[in-house]
């Protein structure tokens, strides 16, 4: 069960006549990859057992948000346990999606050793905020905490409107019609659509 290949479309799923009737769903440890479109659908499920490490799952690499198994149950247990305190201890990379719309997610602490974090990793995550992160990141997705109280509470911003984690530009307040920043010095990293919403020219 290591090696699953993506399926076309929900139809060529295994489970396309009973997706709907699904509520539970729990993945094993020697699972690598979770392939496109087998959760597409599975619109009652109500919980994601993942029997691996959350760093494992943090590994899945998935093609599209729906194709996130969390993105239906709005929830993650591993091994039996709700995932509210994240903690990325041995892997450098966080995939696109990872834990997109983890609804029980509070608080993420990432190690010294995170070289990527993907697209959307984070976002949509309603109870995420707190987050620590110790080290510059070289690559840094699109969008990776948006739609979270990290992300919107104006506390986390310095007083030029910017989001910082580290070295680390995560966000911008869009500010009316602010049209400059001020990069602190140092900061080595810039998370895709940091200056999504605002006006800026310089």
């Amino acid at each position: 069960a290591k090696n699953y290949k993506d399926f076309s479309s929900s139809f060529n799923s295994p489970f396309y006549y009973i997706l709907s009737k699904i509520t539970s769903f729990t993945i094993g440890n020697e699972v690598e990859h979770i392939p496109a479109y087998l959760c597409y659908g599975m619109s009652n499920l109500t919980k994601v057992n993942y029997l691996g490490t959350v760093d494992k799952w943090g590994k899945f690499d998935f093609k599209n948000y729906y194709d996130n198994p969390i993105y239906y149950a709005k929830n993650l247990y591993i091994n039996g346990e709700l995932l509210t305190d994240l903690k990325i201890t041995s892997v450098n990379t966080i995939k696109k999606y990872a834990f997109y719309k983890a609804s029980s997610l509070e608080n993420v602490t990432m190690n010294d050793y995170i070289g990527e974090i993907g697209d959307y990793a984070f976002a949509s995550c309603p109870s995420l905020e707190s987050v620590t992160l110790t080290d510059t990141v070289e690559n840094l997705g699109w969008e990776i905490f948006a739609d979270t109280p990290f992300i919107n509470n104006t506390n986390n911003y310095d007083n030029d409107g910017v989001l910082y984690l580290n070295y680390n530009l995560i966000a911008t307040q869009p500010f009316g019609d602010k049209e400059s920043y001020n990069i602190l010095p140092g900061t080595e990293a810039v998370a895709g659509g940091a200056f999504e919403w605002n006006s800026l020219k310089k």
